[in-house]
């Protein structure tokens, strides 16, 4: 499943309208099933059709009602009447408003289709090689976009459907992934069934008669009401092109035409399209109907109907009581006849069940999210028990103690706005005890207690698994809370639980106290902070014994682990695992600059599944590891999962003489300290080094607590096995390097996501300074973050990160960044070229000198170590086969620049020491008079805030940003000019990037961009155009007035002015755009964009002023 699907298409669309026969009234619902040509069609209603045309026509400008008509391709073929669209055709069907939906009412929409891959492609991007299909939706593809989008998509032969559900505001959206492997040239059905209306707003799926539901309850993906207004009624926004903008919304079939109507390689066949309104309520009498017939079928061993599963699928409103009796009725027959869902850990498609299995997994699972809750939990009394329950979690035993307990909370739980946890708005406390699969427990909590947005959350595992995964091996939700509502709250859960107090971030409550009845005892370890649970090694032993439960937990100060009890008598030490684990947390602390007592102890537990698919271990909380919790009285003899915590708590854990097996696990124990580090959010740099600081946690860990060298640290913390020289060798090679580019991106990969290259730099820094050093860097941008109220975190620029790290040490950094691979600009190099060199690092660039190849034997040697364990193999081949001393070279040739950079801080260079110096800049102001003395640039702080007058964004601090200068101001004829260009893009009304420092912005950050244009004083008072000129993704475009910004063909004859007929001032302010979020104006594509801005006059018309440097600014995904 890949996210390479959210591209910017070359092409656009052409209009033809068509319409079809055998419609019902819309009033009624509306049914196309395409069973005619054009010639016999009499229908109420029509869809319009488009055809892709290259961009760049007389018609790109064009609203798509004036395309040219075209004619659509009926097919009949083995009975059926359908219509196939190429790669380049789409259908728009009548708009909501036509169609009388309203999100007020349940209303579902039906489409059965077929796809396959065109061969040969006729449209393949060769950046993108996945081949996708948009199949239907209300946009372009986008999971943030107004409306929803199904589509397809063929990742390495495997063909994946997915549904994204957005409200154009900036939130994240939705992205569920709702079926893998595929079938091509197969006809699939799928029915949509859209429930926005209810408490907990859904989206029911069944697709090929297999049940599934998108929950669209989380307040920072999508804005409800946004979504329901936008299906009662709504219009695209008024940034659409084609026509579209303020249009009212509807559906189109196979693409779009706005943003990426385009499909990549693959045409689409659809049978029918049917939209209908479900006003009424179900039909109770039908669906108990259905029931008595699937459940006689069940209990004589006859198969059950296709049909019948499917229209009880289609039917059901949720409407529970009148057909409880009979849907109970069929659980128990099934239960008895059948058994479990999910026996084993082999993961299932739903799919592929048959039908009488398709109807128990949906009614067990629809029980569970809607009965299992505070309003309808009395309707669970006399429900058959899961038999699932039985097998993951586990089983409860039934002589069990279900007992009487006061359990104390702390109710005090407190976020620092200085850094971001992931999960952090609330926060687990474990009660030490269980609760039995579909028994009732009671809780009462404190008279006049106000726990306001506190719950009892019944088991550790309570993430979807329907948003990621298209196969199971267990129920994909299992873990369900309730509110405390009054003194006495009562709680259940079919699967059952351990049981949780959820904490919302602000509460300041002290010490609770509550009362549970009808739970069994978990067994427990706690360290002594905790009150009220267990800190008795013995109890816990004899209680792991007893087995009465599938897990136990271990409660440490700083670290929690809910693990299956068939391994809990391997943790007969449970305070040396959790104060080693708790070391491992402070030592994090420090190396993040972060306060050592954390907002919360981290917690790591087993699960069935991860509850993210594609991942190893899902950066959640709390983490799971994937482990089956099996049968609890079962006792095993080791515990070697590779996230296993039990390892650190062995003397031999780094000897080389242990088992295969614990080998293994030692190679991948990363794996969870990466994810952790995915969770800690720390300061990152662009080009993906998403994937490169979290590997920090390992390093530091394993260096500063288990003991080992750094070098061996580096080796266990990433996929490559790579010490510093391994890594400095890697970074050598890189062709960037050798020419003193960024690591980024070369011809073969990514040069830093992933590649312990990318986070040596700062092992580096820890190896000459201490990892206080590294702590001491971060720690800046934790303050930052303090005094701003935000996290600093994703999208730093190199040279925030190198002057930062550079003045919190004192300590000229640049040439250990630029050896890694992370060039200063030049203006932030001279800038720190005043600060005490990084002598000690010049030790280690002669070590790394010394390690380049002299011949191509021991070139040849390097290259295959190397090669044995990365990731890409593309570069590493490349250079065994192009053997070139020069390159060599190249390598000493820089690291004794870099070397000779490294000296006595001589500012000015006029062989005078700074000591000795009057004037260290040699601006012609003496350093007493001087505001800057190290400066040469500035002499001056008018509003004395710190910053010189030719930096400061704002001299005289008025509020009104300065904007930066573009350098290299020019004119068409090659004529000198006085005229001078100012430019900048931000963010959060932040300082505007420079061309030495560019900004990143995510999709959705609010964007600025503005420029000005000094003019020629002969200019001013005279007339003329300005133009503004983009360029996007190898194409560029020019903002013409009142137009928006448009193709162009780089002829000055067709270049339009972005204002016109202008009487000049001395300056021009152009306000391209305020506070635009890019990706949902269209702009899907990571890449970076380029503005130039030009002028024009009546006094010398044959003219152009322009800037030859652009503003420029890298657009990145918003994860």
């Amino acid at each position: 499943m890949s996210s390479g699907r959210y591209k910017c298409a070359i092409f656009i669309p052409i209009f033809w309208l068509f319409l079809v026969f055998n419609t019902k009234s819309l009033a009624d619902g509306i049914t196309y099933d395409f069973s005619g040509g054009l010639s016999d069609s009499s229908l109420a209603s029509s869809i319009a059709s488009y055809s892709a045309m290259a961009m760049g026509s007389d018609k790109f400008n064009d609203s798509y009602a004036n395309y040219p008509l075209t004619s659509p391709q009926f097919v009949s073929q083995e009975g059926v009447d359908f219509i196939t669209l190429a790669w380049d055709s789409y259908l728009r069907l009548p708009s909501f408003v036509e169609q009388e939906l309203k999100s007020s009412n349940t209303f579902q929409i039906d489409i059965r289709f077929r796809f396959n891959e065109d061969n040969p492609h006729k449209y393949l991007d060769p950046n993108n090689p996945d081949i996708w299909r948009n199949i239907l939706g209300t946009n372009e593809g986008a999971r943030n976009a107004l409306g929803f989008n199904i589509f397809v998509e063929k990742v390495d032969g495997d063909s994946s459907l997915a549904l994204m559900v957005g409200e154009g505001s900036g939130r994240e959206g939705y992205l569920s992934w709702i079926a893998s492997d595929i079938s091509e040239n197969h006809w699939h059905e799928l029915s949509l069934i859209f429930k926005l209306q209810v408490a907990k707003p859904r989206i029911d799926i069944i697709f090929n008669g297999a049940p599934s539901s998108l929950y669209l309850t989380e307040s920072d993906r999508v804005d409800n009401s946004l979504l329901s207004a936008f299906f009662s009624g709504g219009s695209y926004a008024s940034t659409y092109s084609a026509g579209l903008s303020d249009s009212p919304a509807g559906l189109f079939i196979g693409g779009f035409p706005y943003g990426d109507p385009i499909n990549q390689g693959m045409s689409l066949s659809i049978d029918k399209i049917g939209i209908q309104i479900i006003k009424g309520g179900q039909d109770s009498y039908r669906l108990n109907q259905i029931l008595d017939s699937i459940t006689a079928d069940v209990e004589n061993n006859v198969s059950v109907s296709t049909s019948l599963v499917q229209e009880f699928l289609q039917t059901f409103s949720d409407d529970w009581d009148p057909i409880e009796i009979n849907a109970k009725n069929f659980l128990i027959q099934y239960f008895k006849k059948k058994g479990a869902i999910f026996v084993t850990e082999e993961q299932l498609k739903v799919q592929d069940f048959f039908p009488s299995k398709k109807l128990a997994y949906y009614l067990q699972q629809w029980v569970f999210d809607n009965l299992f809750t505070e309003v309808n939990l009395s309707k669970t009394t006399d429900l058959p028990l899961f038999p699932d329950a039985a097998i993951y979690p586990g089983p409860v035993s039934e002589i069990a103690p279900r007992i009487t307990k006061e359990i104390l909370i702390n109710g005090n739980y407190q976020t620092d706005p200085g850094y971001m946890l992931n999960g952090q708005e609330t926060v687990l406390r474990p009660t030490g005890l269980y609760v039995p699969p579909g028994e009732i427990v009671t809780i009462s909590s404190p008279a006049n207690q106000p726990l306001t947005n506190w719950k009892a959350r019944i088991g550790i595992s309570f993430i979807d698994l329907e948003s990621t995964w298209t196969v199971y091996n267990r129920f994909p939700r299992i873990g369900n809370s309730f509110s405390f509502q009054g003194q006495e709250i009562q709680i259940a859960n079919p699967f059952g639980g351990g049981l949780y107090i959820e904490i919302p971030d602000g509460s300041s409550l002290g010490e609770v106290s509550f009362v549970v009845t009808g739970a069994v005892e978990m067994p427990t370890y706690a360290m002594n902070e905790h009150a009220g649970l267990n800190h008795s090694v013995t109890d816990f032993l004899n209680a792991v014994n007893n087995a009465y439960v599938p897990y136990f937990e271990l409660i440490g100060k700083k670290f929690n682990f809910t693990h299956p009890n068939r391994f809990g008598l391997l943790y007969s030490e449970p305070q040396a695992l959790l104060e080693k684990m708790d070391s491992f947390f402070d030592a994090i602390s420090i190396m993040t600059g972060r306060p050592t007592i954390g907002i919360r102890a981290e917690w790591l537990a087993g699960d069935r599944m991860i509850p993210v698919a594609g991942t190893a271990m899902a950066a959640s909380y709390p983490i799971h590891g994937d482990i089956d919790s099996g049968d609890p009285s079962l006792m095993e003899s080791v515990d070697e999962k590779y996230w296993s915590p039990l390892q650190y708590i062995k003397n031999d854990y780094y000897s080389a003489e242990v088992t295969k097996t614990r080998v293994a696990q030692r190679k991948d124990a990363f794996t969870l300290w990466h994810e952790w580090g995915h969770l800690h959010n720390l300061p990152t740099l662009g080009c993906q080094e998403t994937e490169s600081n979290v590997h920090l946690l390992y390093v530091i860990l394993a260096n500063k607590v288990l003991g080992v060298d750094i070098d061996t640290a580096l080796r266990y913390s990433g996929f490559q096995d790579y010490d510093r020289n391994d890594a400095a060798l890697d970074t050598m090679f890189s062709p960037n390097w050798q020419i003193d580019n960024r690591l980024c991106l070369d011809s073969w990969d990514n040069e830093v996501r992933y590649q312990t290259r990318s986070w040596a730099r700062l092992v580096e820094i820890a190896s000459l300074y201490g990892w206080d050093a590294v702590g001491t860097i971060h720690k800046e941008f934790y303050l930052r973050g303090l005094a701003n109220g935000k996290a600093v975190n994703y999208g730093l620029s190199d040279d925030d990160f190198i002057k930062t790290a550079s003045e919190a040490l004192n300590i000229n950094l640049v040439p250990v960044f630029e050896f890694w691979g992370v060039p200063a600009s030049v203006s932030v190099a001279s800038e720190l070229s005043n600060l005490p060199a990084a002598y000690a690092f010049k030790e280690r660039l002669a070590n790394y000198r010394n390690l380049i190849p002299t011949n191509q034997d021991e070139y040849t040697a390097v290259i295959n170590k190397l090669k044995s364990t990365t990731g890409s193999e593309g570069r590493w081949n490349y250079f065994l086969a192009n053997y070139d001393l020069a390159i060599l070279q190249t390598m000493r040739a820089k690291i004794d620049r870099i070397q000779m950079s490294i000296a006595d801080v001589d500012t000015d260079n006029d062989g005078i020491p700074n000591n000795d110096d009057p004037d260290n800049d040699n601006d012609g102001v003496l350093d007493e008079n001087d505001a800057f003395p190290l400066n040469s640039l500035e002499t001056a702080d008018s509003d004395n805030d710190g910053l010189g007058d030719n930096e400061d964004t704002d001299d005289d601090n008025d509020g009104v940003p300065d904007i930066p200068e573009l350098a290299g101001a020019a004119t068409l004829t090659g004529v000198s000019t006085s005229a001078q260009f100012f430019g900048g893009a931000r963010a959060y009304d932040d300082v505007f990037g420079t061309s030495d420092s560019p900004p990143s912005f995510k999709y959705a950050d609010p964007v600025d961009l503005i420029a000005e244009i000094k003019v020629e004083s002969s200019h001013v008072n005279t007339t003329g155009n300005l133009y503004v000129v983009a360029k996007y993704y190898d194409q560029f475009y020019q903002l013409v007035e009142n137009q928006g910004f448009q193709i162009w063909d780089g002829a000055l004859g067709t270049l339009k002015p972005a204002v016109n007929g202008k009487t000049f001032s001395t300056i021009n302010r152009i306000n391209i755009f305020k506070d635009v979020a890019l990706g949902p104006a269209g702009m899907q594509l990571s890449s970076m964009l380029y503005f130039y801005f030009a002028y024009d006059s009546l006094v010398n018309p044959e003219e152009l002023y322009y800037s030859s440097t652009p503003v420029f600014f890298d657009l990145i995904p918003d994860n």
